[in-house]
């Protein structure tokens, strides 16, 4: 597959990377990384070792969880294939494309060497968020004030200061409610592809008028 800039950009732009610096990234960005699978296709299955994480740059992934059969569906800009890396433990689910997907894969290896040098890295793949009772908890015993130490927990203005971004590439990076919006279009579009398809006459996703 041809790799260009905009593949590039698409990575930056995933929930596992937001407010990380580019040039902090570039190191493990690699373009034999991207691959693609058709719709259908077995990305991973229960049981196999966590050797990779996934960031999804086109198309949909569903998960089915063996254990509660429950199912998951995982959009553009999300990733999937971390909790066994962080559990250490054999996959619990099984990875399909729901149809066809550009992904892209980094070693367990080197995401957790990642997570390990970079804080807001660690907290975008714990899915942990930053409130004021974050804030309020660094003077509790059970986390520590140390910003080099794994438990601390950093301030808005820490992961500010952390993430150095230039005014360039500032530009480049979407704001947190317009990846939001992104994802709710994308998955609007998704129901309504479904109740569709239980009608006779079925019109193209695109004629529909949807708002932004």
């Amino acid at each position: 597959m041809i790799v260009d800039e905009q593949l590039f950009r698409m990575l930056k732009t995933n929930t596992l990377f937001r407010g990380v610096s580019l040039t902090i990234l570039k190191p493990y960005f690699k373009p034999k990384n991207f691959f693609q699978v058709n719709e259908g296709e077995v990305i991973f299955n229960s049981d196999s070792d966590p050797e990779e994480l996934y960031l999804l740059v086109e198309g949909e992934v569903k998960l089915k969880f063996c254990q509660d059969r429950h199912i998951e569906i995982k959009y553009i800009l999300d990733f999937f294939g971390e909790a066994e890396i962080l559990k250490n433990c054999k996959r619990i689910s099984i990875a399909i494309a729901d149809n066809d997907c550009t992904l892209y894969k980094i070693s367990a290896s080197a995401i957790q060497l990642l997570a390990g040098e970079n804080e807001i890295v660690n907290r975008n793949l714990r899915k942990l968020k930053v409130t004021g009772e974050n804030k309020n908890q660094a003077g509790d015993n059970n986390v520590s004030g140390d910003p080099k130490d794994v438990n601390h927990v950093l301030t808005n203005a820490e992961l500010m200061e952390k993430a150095e971004l230039s005014n360039e590439e500032e530009t480049k990076i979407l704001t947190d409610a317009e990846l939001n919006t992104i994802l709710e279009k994308q998955k609007s579009r998704k129901e309504i592809h479904r109740v569709l398809k239980k009608i006779t006459e079925v019109p193209e996703i695109d004629e529909l008028d949807l708002e932004d």
